[in-house]
Formats: C-alpha cells, structure tokens, sequence
C-alpha cells in the first residue's frame, strides 16, 4: 500500500478543513535540507565505492571471403565508385557460424 505524502496539497485540506499554506508563507526547515542533503552525499559516496570494470576489447565475429577482381562502375558524387563481388566464404561468431553465398 502507498503510504500518503503529507506535503499534498488536497490531503492536507481534507484532513485540516484549511488550504495548504504557499511556499512564501512557510518557511523551509533548515534541518530537514540538511537531512535530505546527507542523505544524498551519503548515497553519492557509497557509489563511488564501486569499481567500474575495465573495457576489454574481445573478437566477437570473423568473416573470410573468396573476392573477385574489382569492377570499375565509374564516377560518383563521392569518387570512382567500384563492384566487388565475390566467390564464397564463411563466417563464425559467439552465436553462430555459416557460409556466404
């Protein structure tokens, strides 16, 4: 069950009969922001405690193809554009292996 926030403005005038007080009338309880900050220094420091591990760089796919001689297909907005076929190969990975076709 959720517990009910006593800073809500509708559950406060249901319980008192009298409308929240606005933010100028009240003033905020030093005590309860400093609470709220140890509260939130103490959790940026537990987290700081933790080791981020280090990025390993491992080979996760591999593809070998037999190629065809490179077929110039002429210029392009981008330079001299070329075909490359190829013949057949083969690939492998951690989730699987198969043939180009």
């Amino acid at each position: 069950m959720k517990e009910h926030n006593p800073e809500n403005p509708i559950l406060h005038e249901s319980i008192n009969g009298t409308p929240m007080p606005t933010p100028s009338q009240s003033k905020p309880s030093k005590k309860r922001d400093h609470d709220a900050m140890m509260a939130f220094q103490g959790e940026a420091s537990a987290s700081r405690s933790f080791q981020i591990p280090k990025p390993v760089l491992e080979r996760d796919f591999q593809m070998s193809v037999q190629l065809n001689p490179r077929i110039s297909v002429g210029p392009g907005i981008w330079g001299q554009r070329n075909w490359i076929s190829y013949v057949s190969g083969h690939w492998n990975g951690r989730w699987g292996k198969g043939t180009v076709v």
